[in-house]
């Protein structure tokens, strides 16, 4: 289910180690410009999962570990990606939509797997040291801390400030041109390797470099700032395509249609009238119909999503993700009941790692029955996402309701010190985890883990 992330929608960093650290909530509406302009992040099963399962070839010629790696998506209308925090791309919605092919979309993903591959991220600390934590915070505001090859932490909206780069920025941009040299010529390895074709990076580039031209300066992409373009980037991936035998091969069939459906999926979502402009009712193609039910959930014609769905559930009805948005319209219109065995479909239907998103969406309906059946169940689904989603405060929220439903006072202890202590709130963390350890059985799993949190709440951030 695309749908502003519960795991952090208005990101509140830091830096720990090098690593970007989040916190925050469900989504509100801010109350400040400063929070205005915080990165919002959304998760979706189906997107995440198809730009990780086109992406892996890469990953595994670069000699790193799929499952290791992380795809996230960042709201935002500028075209952008970005590594932080460890092996963890974020790629903005903006990127999603302007792609053309799928080899393009993997470009990209391979231009910033250059830069994990090449350990880029260890050097983070020692670029740190150099600025003033005055420093720093300037440029987190104004945008010039969107990191293509994770130098910089990102709680930017994208949009850069007037009048030119930081202080901070310039400082930064210094290192980067080689990285970005660097990481081009890993990711064309990566594609050769895998038997892909570079033409996608290249194109990406003619993209970005006639946008450059077009803007002159004023309001500049975030990508043309963090990823500087140069004629010999141009230049090495036009030979690059030249030479290569594998210029012309084609995307696959499956490839093709994941990133027909990763688009039309985020145009319906959040560009409704692009969305019907791209795919008019006269197309009757899966993608079409796919983003063109997405467009009719968000405008709450329910009985246009439905029928939609039920088409694409009879002609694909092993497609986990046509259940998924059935269930999610059925749900936010307060038809609860219906959705819950529309989830279980769901979820049955894509099994094992990757289908997080999707139970933690079945555990929500689950407890909205307020139902001791359905809390018991829900309680099993979240135990299990939490152990993926261990930093994410709105599972350990939910964990929090359903053990206290089930009459579990020193799990649901446990489960808040844990939201809290994951949302950087360390005095409440401390507060639940002393509750929870008066409570536990001594030495239990849990005990111990209430112990940890409390040593880890006592700690000031940065200590």
């Amino acid at each position: 289910m695309l749908r502003r992330d519960f795991f952090c929608c208005a990101l509140c960093a830091g830096f720990a180690g090098g690593n970007l650290v989040s916190g925050g909530g469900p989504i509100a509406r801010p109350a400040t410009a400063q929070q205005a302009s915080r990165t919002v992040l959304v998760r979706d099963a189906e997107i995440e999962n198809s730009i990780h399962a086109m992406a892996t070839p890469g990953f595994r010629a670069a000699g790193l570990n799929p499952s290791a790696v992380s795809i996230h998506i960042v709201l935002d209308r500028n075209i952008n990606a970005f590594v932080a925090g460890g092996q963890r791309i974020f790629l903005h919605t903006g990127m999603l939509a302007r792609t053309e092919t799928a080899n393009q979309l993997i470009g990209v993903v391979a231009h910033e797997t250059g830069h994990i591959a090449g350990g880029h991220l260890a050097r983070v600390q020692e670029r740190l040291s150099t600025l003033s934590v005055a420093a720093i915070v300037e440029a987190l505001a104004t945008g010039g801390l969107i990191a293509a090859a994770a130098t910089r932490g990102n709680v930017s909206s994208g949009m850069p400030a007037p009048g030119g780069p930081t202080v901070a920025e310039k400082i930064f941009l210094q290192y980067t041109q080689g990285e970005e040299n660097a990481a081009d010529q890993g990711g064309v390895t990566y594609l050769a390797r895998s038997g892909q074709s570079p033409r996608g990076m290249l194109e990406m580039l003619h993209m970005l470099q006639q946008q450059e031209r077009i803007f002159q300066g004023y309001r500049p992409d975030p990508y043309l700032r963090t990823h500087p373009l140069s004629t010999q980037r141009i230049a090495f991936l036009e030979e690059q395509v030249k030479n290569s035998r594998f210029a012309s091969t084609p995307d696959t069939p499956a490839n093709t249609e994941a990133h027909r459906r990763i688009v039309a999926k985020t145009l319906g979502y959040l560009d409704p009238t692009e969305a019907m402009r791209r795919f008019p009712d006269s197309d009757k193609s899966i993608a079409a119909r796919y983003s063109r039910a997405w467009v009719y959930y968000r405008s709450g014609n329910v009985p246009g999503a439905l029928a939609l769905c039920d088409q694409l559930i009879r002609e694909s009805p092993r497609d986990p993700y046509f259940y998924e948005l059935k269930a999610q319209t059925l749900f936010e219109h307060q038809r609860i009941a219906e959705a819950v065995p529309v989830y279980e479909q769901a979820v049955a239907l894509l099994p094992g790692r990757g289908n997080e998103l999707l139970r933690f969406e079945l555990a929500r309906a689950q407890l909205s029955l307020e139902k001791p059946e359905a809390d018991r169940a829900a309680l099993k689904n979240l135990e299990i996402v939490s152990r993926v989603e261990d930093r994410n405060p709105e599972v350990w929220r939910h964990l929090s309701q359903a053990y206290s439903r089930t009459g579990n006072q020193g799990m649901t202890y446990l489960a808040v010190a844990e939201e809290r202590l994951a949302r950087g709130e360390h005095a409440a963390a401390l507060d639940a985890a002393e509750r929870a350890l008066r409570i536990l059985p001594s030495q239990s799993a849990a005990w111990l883990r209430a112990d940890d949190i409390r040593l880890q709440a006592r700690r000031r951030p940065g200590q």
